[in-house]
């Protein structure tokens, strides 16, 4: 009895071990499994990130004409070189200390093709005198666009022997050891605009034989010698619109015969400093100079030096201000300091002028040097504007007539008729929180103000009992009562002027105020936003006005507004967009009307009629607005008799796809009215299925199934690559082989696209899954040769597969597929039951989504013993992390059977 106890204690021993050597045996593939999924999230994560904007560094860049090898080599540069497809070069950062070339950049010998430098910082090139940040040389047809070349050895830019026909705009070239820009040698017909070149030796410099150039709007401020300077036969070149002061030395010089350059619109002042000597310098033979409309401000010896040898040069229209010197010196012969009609504004001789003629009666005689030269026709005010208001009163009245204000002030030109008229542009005009910042009364010639900027005023910009005015791209926003206003007084009008292309925006009444009988005006193009009340508004008798093409947005009460008898005009075109109240309303006897393809989105009335009739509203887009219309006036018409108007909210059909709703769209109000033809449209609806209620699909391409829910199909595509590649295709179609077969396992979206005759488009999208590995599928239990009695075995799986859909395993001879979930159970009873003895083979199976199936079989040994065995053989194989253990324990007993009735 002790040793049968003994044996049935052994038995019960080894199977404990071995059922903890089979559950940690799973336990270390699993980790095995997690470890690997670990490690492949963490090589996905040392993927090298693509390289970022301005992330390119290079030690320098040399182009020999050979742009087709870097374009082939370098990722910094694309185009072709046409003029349509340039070569660019963007985003690269060069410290040139190292550079074989002595500049960061060098292009040369590049002649026929057309190339765009932008976004690009050098620092640190060469101290040679060639050296520059940028160099070109030989070289046409170039556009260098904001880029940094500053903190060099000796030149920030540098165009040199023969350059043509290239662009320098919106530069920053400082701090360079020598010269921020520099041409020379034969570099004609080049623009240098918008740069910055401060705090060089000088700013920017032309020398040896440069012609045709333009230099213009500039900044050269700072620099130890100088600010601007031609020497050495410049000829003809343009120097207009630049600031140049705090310059050591001189702000701009002409040395060494340079003939027939302008110097126009120029800064050249001490503004913080005292260094700059001269202005403006003409020496060594530098002829027939025209110097006209610059400000020439405290500069500390002359604000003008012509010296010996220099002559017939016209200097008229500055403004001499403030010079601690001499205003003007002149060692030269036969220059003009006036031409015939004026001369200079000078601070210290604005009087007498018993004419009131705008000249002074007496001439300016203070010019020093041994040419003896005078101003005989000085100015009493600058010509140069300075920031003041505009006021030009065509009567005489109250300000100055159009025609003096055009001989007197260098920022206005023209005769006044039609194809000359008087232009006014690009001045800027702080309104010092009141009155008109440029008013305009009484004029009936023909006149154009453009490009100004007026702000901070009551009224921006006031035209009364104006006509024959344009009024063009102009900025007046942000003043105190109104942006843009014209109006007639009482028995006067307005007419034939036109407000087209301007910004009027967050003043605080309204952005475009026109009013008092004005007629046959244009108000279009305009931008009109965020202003405290309306947008644009007619009031009074403004009749066949055209409102076309404006935006009119955000304003707090209306977009258009038309109040008392405004009638005959058109509004058109216009988007009207998030007003707080109406988008257009036309209020009290406004009538015959049009409104017409304007879009009027999110107010609270999209269009409002107050009693008003006769107005024919068609072909506008009313959407999401609180109310679409309102219509309490008569007789006003809301379709042409074919066209009517899109309702966001109308809520008929278009079932025979025409483009009309099928039903009058009814309009709130009063009048009862209705819309005829609302255009409307049901686009198409459809859905998309695939073969696989998964959507999941493996070598072999899905097929799909588009069904029309709703409209009249024309055309049908698929894209499956985000609309790079739109494939034609059927309702019944599949994705092309090819196309599937270029594909990398995971999800894809497969948009299909349908229009109808109209042309009006539906996407509809689904995500489907291409998947082409099968489940991975490991069998820990039951062991191969595993011997099961009565009981059936269990089982433990591990499966890999982010998608499975199904699992099941097959028992051999029973035509049934038994389903499991648990990765741990026991093999099903009854099937067992029905098993003979002997070998058994099972087969586990793991299927993803895509149908994809991956198996594993066991062969076990169904024996069932008719008595108590005399040995008990335990084998345990074990499987751990790839290797193979095997545990074998044999335990033999041998006991002999003693007959119960045998006694020793």
């Amino acid at each position: 009895m002790r040793k049968k106890s003994k044996i049935n204690l052994i038995i019960i021993t080894l199977a404990i071990a071995l059922a903890f050597l089979s559950i940690n045996n799973y336990n270390i593939i699993d980790d095995q499994g997690n470890n690997g999924a670990i490690n492949e999230i963490q090589d996905e994560s040392n993927l090298k990130s693509p390289s970022k904007s301005g992330s390119y560094s290079e030690s320098f860049i040399h182009i020999d004409g050979n742009w087709s090898h870097t374009v082939g080599n370098y990722t910094w540069c694309s185009g072709d070189g046409s003029w349509g497809n340039p070569y660019v070069i963007e985003n690269v950062i060069i410290d040139a200390s190292s550079s074989p070339a002595g500049s960061g950049i060098f292009i040369n010998n590049s002649k026929n093709n057309y190339f765009i430098i932008k976004n690009c910082t050098v620092f640190d090139a060469g101290v040679g005198a060639e050296d520059a940040g940028i160099r070109l040389e030989n070289t046409d047809n170039g556009t260098l666009i904001d880029n940094y070349y500053s903190n060099n050895g000796r030149n920030g830019i540098f165009l040199h022997n023969y350059c043509k026909n290239s662009t320098i705009l919106g530069n920053t070239a400082n701090y360079n050891g020598e010269l921020g820009i520099v041409l020379s040698g034969d570099c004609d017909n080049n623009t240098i605009s918008g740069n910055t070149a401060n705090n060089n030796h000088y700013g920017i410099w032309l020398d040896d034989r440069c012609h045709a150039n333009i230099i213009s709007g500039n900044t050269a401020n700072d620099n130890l010698d100088g600010g601007m300077i031609l020497q050495d036969n410049c000829d003809n070149n343009t120097i207009s619109g630049n600031i140049v002061n705090d310059n050591f030395d001189v702000g701009m010089k002409l040395h060494d015969n340079c003939v027939n350059n302008t110097i126009s619109g120029n800064i050249a002042s001490n503004e913080a400093t005292l260094d700059q000597d001269m202005g403006i310098l003409l020496e060594s033979g530098c002829n027939y100079t025209t110097i006209t409309g610059n400000l020439i401000l405290n500069n500390t010896l002359y604000g003008i030096s012509i010296t010996t040898g220099c002559q017939n040069n016209s200097i008229y229209y500055n403004s001499f201000i403030g010079t601690i010197g001499g205003h003007a010196h002149d060692e030269g012969t036969n220059n003009h300091w006036d031409n015939s009609i004026v001369g200079n504004y000078w601070v210290n001789h604005t009087s007498p002028d018993l004419g009131d003629d705008g000249i002074v009666d007496d001439p300016y005689t203070w010019i020093s040097g041994v040419a003896n030269s005078e101003d005989h026709f000085p100015l009493v005010e600058t010509p140069v504007h300075l920031g003041e208001k505009i006021h030009i009163d065509d009567s005489g009245a109250n300000a100055w007539r159009w025609s003096k204000t055009a001989k007197l002030k260098w920022w206005c030109t023209g005769t006044g008729t039609k194809y000359d008229p008087y232009v006014i542009d690009g001045l800027e005009i702080d309104g010092g929180g009141s009155g008109n910042g440029i008013f305009i009364q009484v004029s009936y010639i023909y006149f154009i103000i453009k490009n100004c900027i007026v702000y901070n005023a009551y009224r921006g910009t006031l035209m009364e009992d104006v006509d024959n005015g344009a009024f063009i791209n102009n900025n007046c926003s942000h003043n105190e009562g109104d942006g843009i206003v014209l109006w007639a007084l009482q028995y006067s009008d307005c007419q034939n002027n036109t407000i087209s292309g301007n910004t009027a925006n967050n003043n605080e009444n309204d952005g475009i105020f026109i009013a008092g009988n004005c007629y046959y005006n244009n108000i279009s193009g305009n931008t009109v936003n965020n202003n405290n009340d309306n947008g644009i508004y007619l009031d009074h008798m403004c009749n066949v006005n055209n409102i076309l093409e404006n935006t009119v947005n955000n304003n707090g009460d209306t977009g258009i507004y038309l109040n008392y008898n405004c009638g005959d005009n058109d509004i058109s075109g216009n988007t009207v967009n998030n007003n707080g109240d109406e988008g257009i309303y036309l209020d009290d006897s406004d009538n015959q009307n049009t409104i017409s393809g304007n879009t009027v989105i999110n107010n609270r009335v999209g269009t409002y009629i107050w009693d008003c009739h006769s107005n024919l509203i068609y072909n506008n887009f009313f959407i999401d607005n609180i109310k679409n219309a309102d219509d309490d006036g008569s007789d006003n018409h809301w379709d042409n008799g074919g066209i009517g108007n899109h309702w966001s909210d109308y809520p008929g059909k278009d079932a025979n796809d025409d483009g009309f709703g099928d039903t009058p769209y009814n309009i709130s109000g009063d009048a009862d009215s209705q819309d005829n033809y609302p255009f409307w449209w049901d686009p198409i609806a459809f859905s998309i299925i695939t073969s696989n209620p998964n959507d999941a699909f493996s070598h072999t391409a899905p097929d799909f199934t588009i069904t029309i829910n709703e409209g009249i199909l024309n055309t049908l595509w698929y894209t499956i690559d985000e609309g790079l590649t739109n494939i034609p295709c059927n309702t019944s179609d599949k994705i092309t082989q090819t196309t599937w077969d270029d594909l990398d396992d995971g999800n894809f979206t497969l948009t299909c696209s349908a229009t109808d005759f109209r042309g009006y488009l539906t996407m509809n999208s689904i995500i489907i899954q291409k998947d082409t590995v099968a489940p991975n599928i490991t069998l820990n239990s039951p062991t191969p040769n595993q011997i099961c009695k009565k009981e059936p075995p269990d089982f433990n799986v591990s499966i890999i597969e982010e998608n499975l859909f199904s699992t099941w395993y097959t028992i051999e001879s029973i035509a049934e597929n038994f389903t499991f979930t648990e990765l741990n159970g026991t093999i099903d009873q009854t099937a067992w039951n029905n098993v003979l003895k002997g070998e058994v083979s099972i087969t586990f199976y793991a299927q993803d989504k895509a149908g994809t199936t991956g198996s594993v079989s066991v062969v076990v040994i169904k024996r069932i013993p008719s008595k108590p065995p005399f040995a008990i053989i335990i084998i345990a194989s074990v499987s751990i992390a790839g290797g193979l253990g095997v545990a074998v324990a044999t335990i033999v007993l041998l006991r002999k059977r003693k007959r119960t009735s045998e006694v020793k």
